[in-house]
């Protein structure tokens, strides 16, 4: 008679959850699109009739009713290019090509293997898929395979596969604007401190540890991607170098710096490197 252990049995419960949100990606797309939506329309025929009122015999309000509507327009299509674009541009996968042969005369698996030897003695390799692990890189056990820098993935934008007013109004307005920013805005802030800080909400978990760990031995641990709040944000956003800085408002596609295999690490990391080896050396 089998009897089945806890760990299958919590096996078990991890692929039928991956399963689920495997599943369940469209319909938290489409849920998010008419949230979005049911806005834009709350907004259009409530808000802005409310804020920007048309008058004929003054040209003052008709120019402040065409700039808060140029404006208001502006917001819109940039939220929707932008939501848009995080569902459709995929996070990237450890190998380039579309499947993930794990043969040792792939010429794909080859030059992946090559491309990090320049960066590393000994490349890492994920437990999980068996292909080398850039850094920063992490295992998705929904698609089952890793992806670069992880938090561009999460069943709100389901990259996990390819795809293809009444006052009643007005406070359903505000209410749905409240509702949408206690959940995103508090979302958002986290983002933002990780984008400061340069860390995934992977990497943060474990620079945690490391932190504690290196704590109790009596030294200090210091993220080696962090190249300070202005450089994060400048190397997240790719300005300052291939694009200017006013591309950030535009809604416009803007690749991001590097190959997302190898990252520039600060100058604390390679002094601590260098320390070591001279520390061996001695």
């Amino acid at each position: 008679m089998y009897t089945p252990t806890r760990r299958s049995i919590i096996s078990g419960v991890d692929r039928a959850a991956n399963t689920v949100i495997f599943a369940i990606g469209p319909i938290f797309i489409l849920l998010a699109i008419g949230l979005l939506g049911m806005a834009t329309l709350t907004y259009f025929t409530v808000v802005f009739p409310y804020f920007y009122k048309w008058d004929d015999d003054y040209i003052w309000t008709k120019v402040y009713y065409y700039i808060g509507l140029i404006f208001s327009i502006y917001l819109v299509v940039c939220i929707f290019f932008h939501y848009y674009m995080a569902v459709r541009t995929k996070p990237g996968g450890v190998l380039n090509a579309g499947t993930a042969e794990t043969e040792s005369d792939d010429p794909t698996l080859q030059g992946l293997f090559l491309e990090l030897e320049e960066y590393a003695e000994f490349p890492k390799t994920c437990k999980k898929c068996h292909l080398p692990k850039p850094e920063r890189a992490h295992h998705c056990s929904v698609c089952k395979k890793c992806v670069l820098r992880f938090d561009h993935h999460c069943p709100w934008i389901a990259n996990c596969w390819d795809y293809w007013m009444p006052r009643p109004y007005m406070a359903l307005s505000f209410l749905l604007a409240v509702a949408i920013g206690i959940a995103l805005g508090g979302m958002c802030s986290w983002h933002y401190y990780l984008v400061l800080t340069s860390q995934t909400t992977v990497e943060f978990y474990n620079n945690q540890y490391a932190r504690r760990s290196a704590k109790q031995k009596g030294e200090v641990y210091a993220n080696p991607y962090d190249l300070g709040y202005l450089n994060n944000l400048r190397q997240f956003f790719n300005v300052g170098h291939n694009y200017s800085i006013y591309t950030i408002l535009l809604p416009i596609p803007v690749l991001p710096p590097g190959n997302g295999k190898v990252w520039e690490k600060s100058a604390m990391h390679y002094t601590t490197v260098n320390n070591d080896i001279s520390d061996d050396t001695d």
